[in-house]
C-alpha cells in the first residue's frame, strides 16, 4: 500500500536503523522514532494521518536542508 504512493520518497526495508525516520509494526519499536502500530489493515483514516506524517517529514528534511544551504551562502 505505501509503496504506491509515486508521489512520495519512500525507501521500505525490514531494518530499523538510526537513519528511520518513520516505522509500521504490528509493535511498538520505539518511543523517539514516529512509527505506527497497526495491529490489522489500517483503516483509511489511519491511511491518512501516515501519508500526512511521510508529508510533513519530507517538507522538514527540505525546509532545514534549504535554511542550511542559505546560511552557507552568506
Amino acid at each position: 500500500m505505501v509503496q504506491q504512493w509515486q508521489s512520495l520518497n519512500i525507501s521500505v526495508t525490514n531494518e530499523f536503523t538510526d537513519k528511520t525516520a518513520i516505522y509500521l509494526s504490528n509493535v511498538i519499536l520505539s518511543q523517539e522514532v514516529p512509527g505506527f502500530a497497526w495491529y490489522t489493515i489500517p483503516e483509511w483514516s489511519e491511511r491518512l494521518a501516515l501519508r500526512q506524517l511521510i508529508i510533513d517529514i519530507t517538507l522538514n528534511r527540505f525546509q532545514n536542508k534549504k535554511s542550511l544551504r542559505i546560511n552557507q551562502d552568506v
